[in-house]
């Protein structure tokens, strides 16, 4: 979790290194220049940041960011006195869409994963193909052929649409 204030003050606290300096933003000079801080310190509403990957010592990270601007409730009209950017694995997305059985026995039959509006994958059964931007001339399902899902299958594609975070969960 990040709390960037409008001057550049940065507070970040890291779960997986249970640091406040050993974090996933250590290479990033100006948190206000991420989008994550761009996207929220406008608006009014929360906001979802497409899955990025992130190089870390142990390898790469797949995370996605909920970031929301926070006001002083007694100077609202003086504007955000903060963003808070809530940084999340894009593995704990795949577990909920596809559950977090070894198994994979499901994957056989069915996969489940989400896109955003510009059709960038956020959470896909291979984190392979997680960021990765589906261009306009391919369908959901020569996606899932082209990556070696559901190969000899008949397919069907449900699919429900957020609008409140422009998201597209895709069963297939």
């Amino acid at each position: 979790i990040s709390i960037v204030c409008p001057d550049g003050n940065t507070g970040i606290y890291d779960s997986d290194t249970d640091s406040s300096i050993d974090n996933v933003w250590r290479d990033t000079e100006d948190l206000r220049k991420t989008r994550p801080y761009q996207d929220a310190i406008d608006g009014r509403r929360l906001s979802v940041t497409p899955t990025t990957r992130f190089r870390e010592p142990g390898g790469e990270v797949f995370l996605f960011h909920l970031s929301q601007a926070i006001y002083n409730l007694d100077k609202i009209g003086e504007g955000p006195i903060a963003v808070v950017i809530l940084s999340v694995q894009e593995s704990v997305l795949n577990d909920l869409c596809n559950g977090s059985s070894d198994s994979g026995s499901e994957l056989e039959t069915s996969i489940n994963f989400i896109m955003d509006e510009d059709r960038n994958v956020i959470a896909y059964p291979s984190s392979f193909y997680t960021g990765f931007r589906l261009d306009d001339r391919h369908s959901v399902t020569d996606f899932v052929l082209l990556t070696g899902y559901l190969q000899n299958k008949a397919l069907a594609v449900n699919s429900y649409f957020d609008p409140e975070i422009g998201w597209h969960y895709y069963n297939v």
